[in-house]
């Protein structure tokens, strides 16, 4: 299979966080540019439960059965994190970009939060390749937590500099940085096996 094929085969899943990826978040730029793209939509983006957010990203990886990478942020990592360690078969993921995991079991997840909900975050290897990436000004993950995540969930850690929470207050508008990790993340493929459409 040439490279031109697995670029074009290859789903990009968004897994937004906490409130969804509004107009001005990166996100949103790559779901407008790149037609391989597809976001994990929630039936309520600031509600609901664990279960209902780690149901609804099961649900959209199953879905199809072209290889999946995975682009959560925030929150968003935090599903995927559950969902893998719950997931009998991750089906056709093969691998992940993780963009500033938000550390609810931090003091600032308040009671009562939808944060709080996803407490005690899974400290489990991921069954897929990841990258994760790291603010240096994060408020929602400091650098010790970052590494302490990177070497338990077998992600590569890559840090990027004082970009905050790496979302919509940063105008990233493309990211082209993170594009250009999503594409060594896909030029990484390896084929595996893919599970009949359901």
């Amino acid at each position: 299979m040439g490279h031109d094929r697995i670029e074009s085969d290859v789903r990009v899943l968004l897994v937004p966080g906490g409130g969804g990826s509004g107009p001005q978040h990166w996100h949103t730029y790559w779901q407008s540019a790149d037609g391989r793209a597809e976001t994990v939509v929630q039936a309520e983006w600031n509600g609901g439960t664990r279960a209902q957010w780690v149901a609804a990203l099961d649900r959209h990886v199953r879905s199809s059965n072209r290889p999946t990478v995975l682009i959560p942020h925030s929150l968003g990592n935090i599903v995927v994190s559950h969902w893998a360690a719950t997931a009998t078969d991750t089906g056709t993921v093969y691998g992940a970009l993780l963009v500033a995991p938000a550390d609810v079991d931090a003091d600032w997840a308040q009671p009562g939060s939808l944060y709080r909900a996803f407490r005690p975050i899974p400290m489990k290897f991921l069954p897929f390749p990841t990258v994760l990436v790291a603010s240096t000004n994060d408020p929602y993950l400091s650098m010790l937590r970052a590494r302490d995540f990177a070497a338990a969930w077998g992600s590569r850690l890559e840090v990027v500099g004082p970009l905050g929470h790496i979302g919509s207050d940063a105008k990233l508008e493309t990211w082209e940085a993170g594009q250009r990790l999503l594409d060594e993340i896909i030029r990484g493929y390896a084929p595996i096996p893919h599970r009949p459409s359901e």
